[in-house]
């Protein structure tokens, strides 16, 4: 029995470099994971903020262009024209919330390398706001 026990003590021994190998590896995973947290959250927040700028600006554009759009749309289509004025008005309106270099981090931030592809990643942004604000209409 004494060799059995002796046996035991012996592996468990051998196990403690594994062990804490394996438990070192485990917490620079988690700390890993915690930093890339912050980070995403970080950029989460930021495209949040983004999203409410620009959906005010659809909602600032909408009140400042009623008339004109309300007009134009008598026959019950806006013409591509006055679509895309409403979006560049309320694209404007959203960028003014925040600086120009907010922006430009930003772009950076989500990967996006050239100013069009953020310009078709922010008009995805006002068509979203502009289903919405039908929406709650």
């Amino acid at each position: 029995m004494n060799e059995v026990v002796q046996a035991l003590i012996a592996a468990a021994v051998a196990a403690i470099p594994v062990i804490a190998g394996v438990a070192v590896r485990l917490l620079r995973a988690w700390s890993d994971a915690q930093v890339a947290k912050i980070q995403n959250d970080d950029l989460r927040v930021r495209v949040q903020l983004a999203k409410d700028a620009v959906f005010d600006g659809v909602d600032q554009a909408a009140q400042e262009l009623r008339p004109k759009l309300e007009a134009a749309a008598a026959d019950g289509e806006l013409t591509d024209e006055e679509k895309t004025e409403l979006r560049e008005a309320a694209k404007a309106a959203g960028r003014n919330a925040f600086s120009a270099a907010w922006w430009v981090k930003l772009r950076d931030d989500l990967g996006l390398d050239d100013d069009a592809a953020f310009d078709n990643w922010l008009d995805t942004l006002v068509e979203s706001g502009v289903v919405r604000l039908k929406r709650f209409q």
